[in-house]
């Protein structure tokens, strides 16, 4: 009698069907395109809730500790599987530093170069000619827009840089606002000080980024690291913690999100009760010194 992972193999034998079934399945899309990304044994709790969430269309506020793979799960793959499935027309990738947004384009980019599991399965999805890519593009500087070749637009946003008016036009006469926003590296340690400049900014997410989404669908997700407790994502979190079109995730070592005890997110972190209650302590202890110093 053939096992489930006899009958899964077989799926992923056939092309066709090991597309279809990836495009149901995010997590399988992940494990079986990103395998290079991934270097440890086992995924976290949250990583498939994470993607179960993303999967689902909400929009997502994801608050955690450095290299959880946030952005690597929830910006590039998911984006990645965006423009693969064509889930979207007009993606738009914002962050507080010019350099940083055109970096990210960069990376989606370089993805869709050199990844071969996805150009076996959805051919070459960027280049800069369609026919063939120049390199040195990629390699040498980040980029501020790219089209890929099944007609999604993929744009580099900054702070003081509006969404409002920005449109898609494909060649087969469609016209697109940005329906998906990727939001990262809003606040550091410069811009978190001036509390007149946080209030600006978010007055300028509200209207002039938010404000710019498609009406006919759109998804967020916004993403950052605990820098302080009262700047910009927090009052993103605090307004939207109530809505049933957003689903919130903040917490630092323990699983379930927003536990002060339990289970360890991911082994890789930490192994013991005694290391996963002083590696919570310091997370907290730095928040408190951020809130003092500024």
């Amino acid at each position: 009698m053939a096992t489930n992972k006899d009958l899964l193999n077989k799926v992923l034998e056939n092309k066709a069907q090991r597309i279809a079934y990836f495009e149901k399945d995010f997590l399988a899309f992940f494990l079986y395109y990103f395998t290079k990304h991934i270097k440890y044994k086992k995924l976290a709790p949250c990583h498939k809730e994470w993607i179960r969430v993303a999967q689902s269309g909400k929009n997502i506020y994801l608050e955690w500790f450095r290299e959880l793979w946030k952005s690597t799960i929830l910006w590039m793959v998911f984006e990645i599987r965006k423009i693969c499935f064509k889930k979207c027309h007009f993606i738009c990738n914002l962050c507080y530093d010019k350099v940083k947004a055109k970096s990210f384009n960069k990376l989606i980019a370089s993805e869709l170069v050199y990844n071969k599991r996805l150009q076996n399965d959805f051919w070459l999805l960027y280049s800069k000619k369609k026919k063939d890519f120049d390199i040195d593009e990629i390699q040498e500087s980040g980029l501020a827009k790219f089209v890929t070749t099944n007609n999604i637009l993929v744009k580099a946003f900054w702070m003081g840089e509006t969404l409002r008016g920005e449109s898609h036009n494909t060649k087969d006469g469609g016209i697109y606002r940005p329906d998906h926003l990727n939001a990262d590296d809003i606040d550091n340690n410069k811009n978190t000080k001036n509390i007149n400049i946080i209030k600006n900014d978010m007055d300028f997410l509200l209207t002039e980024v938010f404000g710019g989404l498609s009406k006919d669908g759109h998804q967020i997700v916004f993403l950052w690291n605990v820098i302080r407790k009262d700047w910009r994502n927090p009052r993103i979190k605090n307004m939207f913690k109530k809505s049933d079109n957003w689903k919130i995730f903040s917490n630092f070592i323990y699983w379930p999100a927003g536990t002060q005890s339990g289970d360890i997110q991911w082994s890789r972190f930490v192994e013991t009760e005694a290391d996963r209650t002083e590696e919570n302590q310091i997370a907290l202890d730095l928040i408190k010194k951020s809130e003092n110093s500024g």
